[in-house]
Parts: structure tokens; sequence; C-alpha cells
């Protein structure tokens, strides 16, 4: 070995008598550089060894040198959490923001390593807190991105003098910090940011505000809600003021509006009040104004009001007395509790209010909401037809109050429903294709919803909750009462024209609503407006659309135009001129005036663009939103630009209008204009969203009643009037093959059995539940299918179990030996494309631990936060505890290396399987573990992998067999040509399994092989699913509370005890 390299390999193993020997004898070797650009001082900065760092800086080391990619030492210590390395070659001058090939500083690495002492070192010594990387990304990115609190503060509280971090900075793909914070699943990281004042409204360059990323449902997802969600303060009697200036009528009990109107020119604190059809009222007085002014612009609070006196008889008043509540967040409240307690009865401060809070709500617990009463308001003046209506309307009607409770609960059957008496057909030359029954009840039901009638007596139903009333008093006219916001009025109520179709996958909604652009195209539309129908769609069902219009309706019988990519340099009449305009969300959200999504840190800051495209600048007959629960939330830029679209007609098609919570349906009524005044985000949530968090039965009656008035619902479960489905498939023949596992399979699957089993006994008797088993459990499913796909060092952890320690041993502590064998299993686990133990996904960004596990660094980080032990043999561990390899060999080895192929005995039976059928069979092959899949392609020529469109899957010409992962069949898939389908290894849920095979507009008979291995724990998972339906719809019931979330655990754990067979 030559001096150079024995001195790097001395200073990266700690021996300065060696390093001192070969510098006596050559003295330049000090800043000699190896085949990759590093010094002596490059190696040592990644031990742990303070002697041989100072040794080399006392030799004249250059403490700046950089290595072939950029690396300083300094960088290279900071990414290996050397502290003292890092302390030491700041004190020998170097460059604290030195940066590598890729823009990255030590503290970008510090960010991710989540080392907050290091960063506060790297602070102090003047690191720049907003230095950006090639990526565009800042350290505040990084702490974000793995969600380390500490980190974060230390980034957004720097030293006094210091520039603040640029909490809104956008990398190259749009996203700020809190993008991926969300991304990423932070949820506390996602408050911390919030806190600080991060734009929740800023899109990213795919148009994504940061709250639309987080993973739908995630108990993350929940902290960030439960931060955003205001929490009521107080409520207290005050007054609106001015009413005699102002033509704004309210009824008693009636909810008004409060805004904020900084250009008042008599006072800059003005607050006004305006009424359900957006007229003013008045304001509210000059001193609580000015007490809640700043707190609304700064949006701390949100205040809502409730009328308690009205102004419908014409009397002549001043003022009326009105409830003002005043919302926060949980997370303000020592800021609030202080700048409210003027508010509190008798200024007693919040103890007081909240005793009288408690004894309200159970006085209201005990007597419910059945009680309330109140009239609305109007929102015109009072002419002598209205003083007419309003005779004796200040006396409670009982009998009003019991048609309100009718019309919000009226129920539709939706089997009743009447069909079109004239559709678009065969026989009318405009369809290829007659509309089956159910379909000709949507149609009748979306042109009714276009052509809305008035209630034309008062024992009519509602109509989007306007319901036709008697006047009181003597030669009194009839009037219009809003039965959810308490409105009364003599005007002719507006109405939205529209709706939401919400039907289930598969029955026609697409040809559906073609057959309605047929069925009124030659309606008179309003001045100003075209006779074409815009239809917006995600990329991915654009070409279905296409496709559906060129199958089912007859050439030149509906003219259409494809607005997308190429094809958008086409002028106003040219789109006019069709009866159909199909285009995407992106290019809606392209073509709205938003604030620029680059180019500044605030959006307040940001440059608003005037400029519109076509699609914005038409008056659209009809504009319909398919797949519209895209739109759920109302920030997102195509939410917005959807909604900005003008049009007579505004429809969503969506079969799931509701994804999270009745806040995304509050968003599709914004959309669609539907059910004003509660299509107004301010209404929604003080009548539905509010009441529904406290358990309000009248909330739950209205938000029962909106789905009534906007929305149609059927499944291909739903029957007709004689008990057939509405939709008829061939029949699906299910075959259980059962398989039996090879000798040296069987003896591995055995072994892991026993010591699954006896793990899972212990965790009962330790009480710490059965989380740690559950990557073992995956394993033994992994058997079923194929040893290949169980690494080695998993079995080798199982013979050799390593008994847990009493605490976590950092890495820094390790001697060199260790360090090499923990880096050597690392590398195998990579190029074996081992799964990590806790996602079971491939190995991102692998860390492993002292005990000898990898994991994703995001994922083990996760566990570290939630219980600091390792969830294989609950040894502990911490996140100085954790091991990634060194930069300098990353490259060093196969990544993507490929295991020798071992026997599987559901590959050999697939096979023979395969070799039977037809030539022009096709097949599906499923399986959870794409792992797999690669083992059964490697296997068989004719097999191709599936990621090819669904029009070429379809085709005659396509791959005879396709392998799927069974997560990705069931999500929408339209797989109508295959007639043979295998299930490789059984779900837990029997309903994703059908979802991958049910599909609408199967030709054949379709036969279902599921391969089940004898004798294993794959047929007590067919046991469990034969309970699981039942389960599943009784905590869909109960979603969110604390009994669903208990059964749930409890069924968790009783399942793993049947499949282990445990008493």
């Amino acid at each position: 070995m030559s001096s150079n390299l024995t001195i790097h390999r001395a200073a990266q193993e700690g021996q300065p008598g060696l390093i001192r020997s070969l510098l006596a004898d050559n003295e330049k070797l000090i800043n000699a550089k190896d085949e990759d650009g590093r010094t002596p001082l490059h190696w040592a900065a990644t031990a742990k060894n303070l002697g041989v760092t100072q040794l080399l800086l006392s030799n004249a080391a250059d403490v700046e040198a950089r290595d072939s990619l950029g690396w300083t030492p300094l960088v290279i210590a900071a990414a290996a959490g050397q502290m003292e390395n890092v302390t030491a070659f700041l004190d020998a001058g170097a460059k604290v923001d030195a940066a590598n090939d890729k823009g990255q500083t030590a503290l970008h690495y510090a960010a991710s390593k989540g080392n907050v002492p290091m960063g506060r070192l790297l602070i102090t010594r003047g690191a720049d807190i907003n230095a950006r990387d090639r990526a565009n990304q800042h350290p505040l990115h990084r702490a974000a991105t793995t969600g380390n609190g500490a980190f974060m503060n230390i980034l957004l509280h720097p030293p006094e003098g210091r520039p603040k971090t640029r909490l809104n900075t956008a990398d190259r793909a749009g996203n700020t910090p809190l993008h991926l914070a969300m991304e990423s699943g932070h949820g506390e990281a996602a408050v911390i940011l919030l806190e600080a004042g991060a734009d929740r409204e800023r899109p990213n360059s795919e148009g994504q505000v940061p709250e639309e990323i987080d993973g739908v449902g995630s108990e993350e997802q929940r902290r960030v809600r439960q931060y955003v969600v205001s929490r009521l303060y107080v409520t207290l009697r005050t007054d609106v003021v001015g009413i005699q200036y102002y033509a704004g009528l309210v009824g008693n009990d009636e909810y008004v509006m409060l805004r904020r109107q900084p250009a008042n020119p008599y006072d800059s604190n003005a607050v006004q009040v305006l009424n359900a059809s957006g007229i003013q009222v008045g304001h509210i007085p000059r001193g609580v104004a000015a007490r809640i002014a700043q707190l609304m612009d700064t949006k701390i609070i949100s205040v809502e009001g409730r009328m308690v006196g009205q102004n419908l008889d014409g009397a002549r008043r001043f003022k009326l007395p009105m409830d003002m509540s005043i919302y926060g967040r949980a997370s303000h409240r020592e800021v609030l509790e202080h700048e409210l307690s003027w508010a509190t009865p008798m200024e007693r401060g919040f103890d007081y209010m909240r005793q009288q809070e408690a004894a309200a709500a159970a006085k209201l617990k005990g007597k419910g909401r059945a009680g309330e009463t109140g009239l609305g308001g109007s929102s015109g003046g009072v002419g002598d037809r209205m003083r007419q209506i309003l005779d004796g309307l200040v006396k409670v009607n009982k009998d009003e109050q019991a048609a309100d409770s009718a019309a919000l609960t009226a129920d539709m059957d939706a089997t009743e429903l009447p069909l079109h008496p004239s559709p678009p057909s065969l026989m009318s030359g405009e369809l290829l294709v007659d509309l089956l029954p159910h379909q000709l009840q949507a149609l009748k039901w979306m042109v009714d919803h276009e052509e809305l009638k008035l209630p034309g007596t008062v024992d009519d139903m509602a109509v989007q909750f306007w319901v036709r009333q008697k006047g009181s008093g003597r030669g009194s006219s009839d009037y219009w009462l809003n039965v959810a916001t308490k409105t009364p009025q003599a005007e002719t109520p507006a109405f939205g024209r529209g709706g939401i179709v919400a039907d289930g996958m598969g029955l026609g909604k697409t040809l559906t609503t073609l057959a309605l652009v047929l069925a009124t195209r030659n309606q008179e539309v309003t001045k100003g407006s075209t006779k074409t129908t815009l239809i917006v769609c995600p990329l991915s069902v654009l070409s279905n659309w296409e496709k559906q219009i060129t199958e089912h309706v007859v050439d030149g019988k509906l003219r259409f135009y494809v607005y997308h990519g190429a094809n958008k340099g086409v002028t106003l009449a040219t789109l006019a001129k069709h009866d159909v305009v199909l285009t995407t969300y992106q290019t809606i959200a392209a073509e709205a005036a938003a604030p620029a999504a680059r180019g500044t840190d605030s959006g307040k800051n940001a440059k608003v663009s005037t400029a519109t495209g076509p699609l914005m600048k038409l008056k659209w007959k009809r504009v319909v939103a398919d797949e519209g629960h895209v739109m759920k939330n109302p920030k997102a830029k195509m939410t917005r630009a959807f909604g900005a679209l003008q049009a007579e007609r505004r429809w969503i098609c969506t079969g799931t209008p509701i994804v999270n919570s009745p806040e995304d349906l509050g968003s599709l009524l914004t959309c669609i204009r539907l059910c004003p005044p509660l299509d107004q985000p301010e209404y929604f949530r003080t009548l539905v969203l509010r009441p529904l968090k406290s358990g309000s039965a009248e909330a739950a009656r209205l938000l029962q009643g909106i789905v009534g008035q906007a929305l149609l619902r059927r499944t291909k479960e739903t029957r007709d009037k004689v008990g057939k489905p509405l939709v008829s498939l061939p029949p699906i023949e299910f075959y259980q093959v059962r398989v039996k596992l090879d000798e040296e399979t069987r003896r591995i699957y055995d072994e892991v059995h026993s010591e699954l089993r006896r793990r899972f006994e212990e965790s009962v008797r330790s009480g710490e539940g059965a989380a740690n088993v559950l990557a073992m459990l995956t394993r033994l499913r992994q058997l079923c299918l194929s040893a290949d796909l169980v690494p080695q060092t998993f079995l080798a952890d199982i013979r050799n179990p390593r008994a847990p320690g009493n605490s976590p041993v950092p890495v820094s502590s390790l001697n060199p030996e260790q360090r090499e064998v923990l880096i050597e299993k690392l590398k195998l686990a990579i190029a074996d494309q081992e799964e990590c133990s806790v996602c079971f996904d491939v190995l991102h960004d692998p860390r492993i631990t002292d005990c000898g596990h990898p994991f994703c660094l995001l994922c083990i980080s996760e566990v570290i936060k939630r219980q600091a032990v390792c969830p294989m043999d609950r040894h502990p561990i911490a996140v100085a505890s954790l091991l990634d390899i060194p930069p300098d060999e990353i490259d060093s080895f196969n990544e993507h290396a490929v295991t020798p192929l071992t026997r599987s005995a559901k590959i050999t039976e697939l096979v023979r399987y395969l070799k039977t059928f037809d030539s022009g069979d096709k097949t599906l092959v499923f399986s959870q573990f794409t792992s797999f899949l690669d083992r059964v392609a490697a296997r068989q020529a004719v097999i191709a992998r599936f990621q090819m469109p669904v029009a070429e899957a379809n085709a005659d010409n396509s791959p005879v067999v396709m392998l799927i992962s069974l997560k990705s069949g069931a999500v929408g898939l339209n797989l109508t040509a295959a007639s043979n389908v295998f299930l490789c290894d059984p779900w837990w849920q029997s309903a994703i399994e059908a979802q991958a095979v049910d599909r609408m507009g199967q030709r054949k008979t379709v036969r279902v092989f599921q391969l089940i291995a004898e004798n294993t724990i794959e047929a007590k998972v067919l046991e469990i699913q034969k309970n699981k339906d039942a389960l599943i719809a009784d905590a869909f019931a109960k979603s969110g509370s604390a009994e669903a979330k208990a059964a749930k655990k409890q069924a968790r754990f009783e399942d793993l005890k049947q499949i282990l067979g445990v008493e």
C-alpha cells in the first residue's frame, strides 16, 4: 500500500502514531489526495477521534480542501454528526457556509440529521440560515422534511440581530417547508410552521396548497386540522348600530356576517354587519370594534353574529341587539384570553367564563336544541308588500317550525325517481346505445335540477331550503322562507342550477352527462352565454371522455374540442362553436388569475396577474367537474379556478363527495354555488361544521337536507322497484388453489412462525401491545409467496437474536470493526432491495440501528419520537444510534444487484395454470408485494409488468398476462378485457380484492384463482375476511369516536391472536 493510502487509512482508523511517522518521512502527505480527491483531514472528519483531527490541523492540513464532489472536511463532519470535529474545523478558520457541489452546507446536513447542538453552534458561528442548495432548499426545508421540531425552532428563532428565516421560500418544485412537512406526514412540524406564520394558501408548482398534500385520514393530518380548527372563546351581547342608514333587513335568530371595513373614512376599526344576501345592516359599536379589529386583521380570531332583535316590522330603530361569538385557535389561547378578558361576564376572566360554559353545556345536553325558535330576516327594502306579509311575523309560529324540520329531513327514494320521457337514444339518432333505466332517472334528475320549479303551495317540498309560507296577518301575501338560515323575503329567491352526481363507479355518470348535453342542446341560454359545456377532469381520464364520445355518440351529433397542450391556441369564437370543450384542472388553474407561485417569499407581496385565459373569459352554458372530489380543499388553486368559471349551470361528478369530513361538501357547494347562502364558507361553517363538532342534531339534519337537495347517490348494490340490481355483471367464478410449500421454505416458515409467536406472547405479557411483531408477520406472508423475498439478514437475526441493551449506543461510540460490520450489513440490505420493517416499502434514505436493523430514515425517526425502541427487538435506540453509509462508499456497491432466485411453489403453480389457458385469454396477476411480481416476471417471458395506459391494456394486442399490485388495481383502473384473475396473497379486507376484480363493462365470465399456501397464516386471513365487512361498516358509522378507535385497535389485536393461534 502506498504511503498516500496509508495516511488516509490511518486518519480514518484513528492512528496518530502512524500519522506522525508518515509525516516525518514526507510532510507533503498532509494534503495528499486519494482517487476521490480526499485528504487525510476528510477521512478524519468522519471519525470520532479529535486527537487525530487536531494532529492533522497542527501540521497545516488544508481545512478548506475540497474532494472531487466539492465536500470540505467541515461539511463531511456535519453530515457524519461529528460535533467535536465541526468545532475544531471552525476554530481552525473553516468557512461555515462552505458548500459541496450540490450547494449543501454544514447547516443543511445538521438540519437533515436533526442535530440541534450542532445547529446552534453553526448558527452562532455565523452560518446562513437561508443558504440555498441546488434544489433551492434552505435548512428549514430539510428540518421540515424530517419533522424535527427542535431544530426548526432554532432556525425560526435566530440570535438577536441575525436575519430571520424565510418561512415561505419555495424550492424548485414550488414546495415551501410547510408543503414538505405535510407531504412527509409531520403534523407537529406543520403546526410549528403555521404558528410561525407559514402561508397555508400558497400553491406549489402543481397547484397544491400544503393541506392538499397530506395523506388522507392520517393521524398527522388530524393534528394539523386540530390546530387550524377554531375554538369558541366567548359569546357576548352587543348591538348592531346605525341601522337607520342601511337597507339590510334581519330577523330574530338570523345569522349575520361580520366583516372588517378598514377603509371606512370615519373609523378605520369599523366592522360591518351583513345579512344573508350580503346587504349591510349596520356596524358593531365603535368601542367593541376597536377591541377586535386588529385581531381580525391578523386573522387570529373569526367573529360571527346571531341576531337577538329584528327590523322586519318597519319600526324606526337605531340599533338592534346581537350575540357576537369570537373564535380562535387553541394554540393562541394564552394571547386571546388576555386580549378578550374584557368580553367575559362581569370582566372576571376566562375561569368564570369556563364555569358558565360548562353549566350551559350541561343544561343544553339535558334539553337539546329542539326548543330553539326564531325567524329569519329579509334582504331587501321594506315595501308595502313586505309590510303586509310581515304582520304578525314576530310571533313564534309553531306550525312553521314543524315545516322547517320536515323540509330538512325529507328523504327521497332513489329508486322512485321518474325516467326521462324522451331521452337521446338509438331511435332519436343521437346515441349509439340506449340509456339504462337508472341512467334515465339520473338524466331526468339533472334536467330538473337545471330547470328548478319553485314550490307552488305551502305544502310543497323545499327547493334549496326555500319554502312558500302564508303571511300571518289579515290580507298578507305569501312569502319565501329559507328554513336553514331563518330568512324570510318577499322577492323570488335566487337558485343555483346544477348539483352533485355522486353515483358509484361504473353507473355511467360520463354517458349520462353527455346525454344531458344532447337533451338540452336546443334550450335557450341567457344573454351573453354560449351554448357550450365545459368539462374539467384530471389529465388521466381526459382520453376516456374522448373515447366515450366517439363510442357512444352518433358522429356529427356532438361537436367537441380538447383544450389541452398544443390545442390551447384557439380563439373564443372557436371554442363557442363546439357543444363540448374538454380540459384539465391544471389548465384552468393555469388560466385563472392568481398570485405568482415563485419569486417572492410572501403571498402578500406576490404579484397578482390580472390576465386570464380563454376558459375564464367565456360564459359557459354549463361547467362540469369530473372526479370533483379533487376540489375538496377550498384553498386549492384548482378549486378557486373552477369556482371562478362563468356559467349558467354547474355540476360535479364524483363517487366520493365527502373524503375527509363534511367540510369537503361545503367546498363543493361553493364551487357549484348551490343552496345559497350555505355556499358561502362563513355560513356553512356557522350553521353546519361548528354545530356538528359539538354534536348538534339540528346541524346533522341540515347536513342531511343539503345532501337531499344537492346530491344524487346510487351504487351498484342499489336495487330497483322489483329488487334487481341497477347493473348486472357477468358471473364471477371463484376458485381456491391450495399450494404446498417446498421443504426448505416450510422449514424457514416454521422457524419464523415460532419466533413470531414467542415475541407476540411476550408483548402481551409486557403490556407493550403487538406493534413490534407486525414486521415479522409481513415476513411470514412473504414466505408464503417465495423464500427469496425474505432478506438473509432477517433470518440471521432470528437465528442469532441479540439481547436488548439498556440504552442506545451512539454511532460515535462504535469501534471501527463494529462500524464496518453494520455498514456492510446495510449495504447488503440495500443490494437485496430489502424492505423497511415500518413502511414495508423498499428502503429510502436507509439507516441501520446499532442493533443491526435497517429502516428508512423518516420511518425510524417517527418510531423514535413515539417510543425509542427498535421495532424488531425492542432494543433502545436514538437518532444518534443510527448509522448511514459514508458518502465516499455510496457508489462502491451495486444498489440494484439481483439476488439469485429460489423456488416458489406459488410461481410454479401460477405458470402451470397460465400454460393451460387459451392463447387469446388475458390474465391479471395481483399481489401486494411488487418484489414478488418481479420474480414472477423473471419466470415467464410472456408476462408484462403493468405500466401501460388502460386503453392499451384493454386492446386485443396487449400482453396476455399483466402483473399489477393489488392496491393499484383497486383504485379505479378500468381493466375489463381480462377473464382470468390470480390473487397471489390474500388481503385482510375482501372488499379490496372485490374492487380489483369487480369491473364495470366486463364482457366475459371472470375466473378468479386465489392461491393459498397450506398450513400457513393465509388460511387464517381467509377466516378473518368473513367477519371484516361488518366490522368495517360499524367502524365507519362511528368513525372518529374514541369507541371506534378502541374497537379498531382491539380488532387488530384479536386478528393477530387468531392468526398466530394464541389463546
